[in-house]
């Protein structure tokens, strides 16, 4: 049996420790390298998220709960410094390293808002979409919004 209280304080204080590496090295951003040479030098400062879901395997999702690491751009470990590698599983708990777009959305992810890549403004909200994740549909945020006569209340800085 997981103890999923104890995997949330592993996910918190191991995310506290290696997203301070992109505060502190500079985010490398949403963009992915565009050589093996500068994948590699970014990937101290790779990870921008840490959660917890079921591990992904095969691009399909399995029933292992694992702490999830997400990258900017997922790398081979072996060509990644032996410092940057991310570990295998936390006090017992799998790791799962997840790539942007290894799937556009998972199953219980109907209502979620969809953001632009590039701009990381809402496009849509998301509704449907195979089981492999691979693709998913949404409808426009401008429709939603409009429907249901409401407005997307932008927090400040």
């Amino acid at each position: 049996m997981v103890d999923f209280a104890e995997m949330k304080s592993v996910k918190r204080d191991f995310g506290d420790h290696i997203l301070r590496a992109g505060l502190l090295h500079g985010p490398s951003g949403f963009a992915t390298a565009n050589t093996v040479k500068a994948a590699i030098a970014n990937s101290g400062a790779n990870a921008h998220a840490v959660s917890i879901g079921y591990k992904i395997v095969d691009g399909k999702e399995t029933d292992t709960l694992a702490i999830r690491i997400h990258v900017t751009q997922k790398l081979a470990a072996s060509i990644s410094p032996k410092q940057n590698l991310f570990p295998k599983d936390i006090n017992g708990h799998p790791t799962d390293i997840i790539a942007p777009f290894d799937n556009f959305a998972i199953s219980g992810d109907s209502g979620s808002l969809v953001v632009g890549k590039d701009t990381a403004h809402a496009v849509g909200l998301y509704f449907a979409g195979p089981q492999s994740g691979v693709y998913g549909v949404a409808n426009d945020i401008g429709s939603v919004l409009s429907e249901l006569e409401i407005a997307l209340v932008l927090g400040s800085a």
